[in-house]
């Protein structure tokens, strides 16, 4: 593993006929790099795997893996907005789930709580929807320049924006995300039109990128990014 750094410090779909593209093919982890089998599970050693995919063009694709490594215990507390929708895998890392079990286009995102800051992962339609994940956000983390991960980007205008390097134009402009597809002429305008209007895209020109084997400290809980 890499030297931890604080977040803060130096970081490093559908309706159109066109499959999407992962420039940076990522999966979201809770756990240890060991642990890359184990899904959706807490395991007896306290760390945790979330493998989060993308439901999109009739298949599921593995983008992330972002790994968790708990250190002290702190509560995560949730408003009543999110109900059951919340799943609480551990004191720190709760799983927000949109409708029908994250399926396209609401998805999941990860909410990761430390004793310093509190970070989440990949907001979603459902979050921009809820209003928020129910506490404040010090920080994002996209896994991947797609419409439904960077859909709740907007909704947090103080915290920082952090996604692969490979795909950090995806979100600072629409124009950089429609790059990533690769989408030209109407098909590009179509989609422009959706992302904005369905998936409240809002440009982040100060995102900043990340690469394999980062850690993000948030005080007592780290973050690590793995390229698969």
């Amino acid at each position: 593993m890499g030297g931890a750094h604080h977040l803060g410090g130096d970081a490093q779909r559908e309706d159109f006929g066109v499959r999407g593209r992962v420039v940076a093919q990522l999966a979201f982890v809770v756990g240890g790099r060991h642990d890359l089998a184990v899904d959706d599970d807490q395991r007896a050693d306290g760390h945790v795997v979330v493998l989060e995919r993308l439901a999109g063009f009739g298949e599921c694709m593995l983008h992330e893996c972002l790994v968790v490594h708990n250190r002290h215990a702190s509560v995560v507390a949730m408003t009543d907005v999110w109900g059951d929708a919340a799943r609480v895998l551990t004191d720190h890392v709760t799983i927000l789930t949109g409708p029908d079990n994250g399926a396209y286009p609401s998805g999941n995102s990860v909410l990761v709580r430390g004793a310093g800051e509190t970070i989440v992962i990949d907001p979603s339609v459902t979050v921009v929807e809820k209003g928020g994940v129910g506490m404040p956000v010090d920080a994002i983390v996209n896994s991947h320049a797609h419409e439904d991960h960077l859909a709740g980007n907007g909704l947090f205008p103080d915290a920082r924006v952090h996604i692969h390097h490979d795909d950090v134009h995806g979100a600072v402009s629409v124009e950089g995300l429609m790059d990533v597809y690769g989408l030209e002429g109407q098909t590009r305008a179509d989609f422009t039109a959706q992302v904005i209007d369905e998936f409240h895209f809002t440009p982040r020109p100060d995102a900043e990128g990340f690469g394999d084997g980062h850690v993000f400290d948030l005080g007592g809980v780290n973050v690590e990014a793995v390229h698969l």
